[in-house]
Parts: C-alpha cells; structure tokens; sequence
C-alpha cells in the first residue's frame, strides 16, 4: 500500500497545480476505468486512505470539461 498511497500522492500534488493538469488527470482515469476492471469502491476509499485533497474520479461518465 505504500507505493499506492506514494503514487496517489504524487498524482495529488499534480492535480493541485492548475485546472489544465486536474483535466488531464481526469482524462486519464476516466480512460482507465473504461479499459481496466477497475473497483470503483475501492476508488472511492482511496482519497481518505491516502490522505488527498483532490477525489478521484469514481465515475467513467464525469465530464472532465468541468474540472
């Protein structure tokens, strides 16, 4: 867990540096759970596991236009 939590952190960080990089991300994950068996529950515990200031992204269907 630790290098999750290290990796989710880093992806935090960049998140937080402007709207165009949380965009991206969103892109991004959005992307992952369209192709990958992804468990959105476990998603969904990972801000508070990891302590992060941005959610991630639960829901393949989000528009990241709004980010």
């Amino acid at each position: 867990m630790p290098v999750v939590r290290a990796a989710a952190q880093k992806l935090d960080r960049l998140a937080s540096t402007s709207p165009v990089e949380r965009k991206n991300l969103c892109k991004c994950f959005v992307g992952a759970i369209k192709r990958f068996p992804v468990n959105l529950e476990k998603v969904q515990r990972l801000p508070k596991l990891c302590k992060l200031h941005v959610t991630l992204l639960s829901n393949p269907n989000v528009d990241c236009s709004k980010f």
